[in-house]
C-alpha cells in the first residue's frame, strides 16, 4: 500500500485537529524519526513521553496515529531504522 496523498492529508489533519500546525509537520515527523530511531518497538506512551522531551508538549499521539507516522517515515526519505514483523 503507497502512503497517498489522501492518506497523508488525513494523517496531517489529524495531527491539526490534535494541535500541530500544517506547517509544522515536517519538524514533527523529524522528532519523531528521532523516536524511532533510539527504540523501533517504540509504544504511543513512550513516544509522547520522548516528544514532550524533545518539546512538543502540546501532541499525544495515540495507537493508530504512532502507526500511522511509522509507516508515514517508511514511505519517505526519512526512513527511521524499523524493522517489520
Amino acid at each position: 500500500m503507497d502512503f497517498t496523498i489522501n492518506n497523508r492529508q488525513s494523517f496531517i489533519g489529524y495531527l491539526e485537529a490534535h494541535g500541530l500546525e500544517k506547517k509544522l509537520f515536517s519538524s514533527f515527523m523529524r522528532s519523531i524519526k528521532i523516536c524511532f530511531d533510539d527504540d523501533p518497538e517504540l509504544s504511543h506512551i513512550k513516544a509522547n513521553k520522548q516528544l514532550r522531551f524533545l518539546g512538543w508538549d502540546d501532541i499525544d499521539l495515540d495507537y493508530h496515529a504512532l502507526q500511522l507516522a511509522k509507516y508515514f517515515l517508511k514511505q519517505k526519505e526519512l526512513k527511521p531504522n524499523i524493522t517489520q514483523k
